[in-house]
C-alpha cells in the first residue's frame, strides 16, 4: 500500500521552485522595511501556500504532512530552521549592520534552500513509503 502511495507523490517539476519563490519573496521583501507591503506579502506566502498544498491534493489525491518521523521529516525541520537562520542573518545583516540588499540576498538564499531541501525532502519521503511496504 505505502508502496503505491509512494509512486502517488510526484512532486510537479514548478512546486519546489514555486515554494521558494514564496518563501525568498517574503524575506526579500523586507528590504523595503514597509510594514504595510510586508504585511501584503505576508498575506500573498499564506494564500500562495495554501494554493500550492490544494493543487498537490488535486494532482496527487492525497497530502502528507512534513512533520513526521524519520529522515523526510528531519529534513523538514531542517528546512524550517533553515529558512529562520537565513531569515535572523539577513535582519542582523540589514537592520543591525546596514548592509544593503541583505534581505535580497537572503531571499536567494531562501529560494535555493527551499528548492534543494524540498527535492530531499520528497525522495526521502518515496523511500520511507517504499521501505515500509
Amino acid at each position: 500500500m505505502e508502496s503505491q502511495l509512494a509512486d502517488r507523490l510526484i512532486t510537479p517539476v514548478w512546486y519546489h521552485p514555486t515554494l521558494g519563490l514564496l518563501a525568498g519573496g517574503l524575506i526579500a521583501i523586507a528590504e523595503l522595511r514597509n510594514l504595510a507591503v510586508f504585511i501584503a506579502a505576508l498575506l500573498v506566502y499564506a494564500v500562495g501556500c495554501g494554493v500550492l498544498v490544494s493543487s498537490y491534493r488535486r494532482l496527487t489525491g492525497v497530502w502528507v504532512s512534513g512533520m513526521r518521523r524519520g529522515p523526510a521529516g528531519r529534513i523538514s525541520i531542517q528546512l524550517v530552521g533553515t529558512l529562520y537562520v537565513i531569515a535572523g542573518l539577513a535582519a542582523l545583516l540589514g537592520l543591525a549592520a546596514g548592509v544593503p540588499g541583505a534581505f535580497l540576498a537572503g531571499g536567494v538564499v531562501a529560494f535555493v534552500a527551499v528548492v534543494v531541501l524540498g527535492r530531499r525532502f520528497d525522495d526521502a519521503l518515496r523511500r520511507e513509503l517504499r521501505d515500509e511496504s
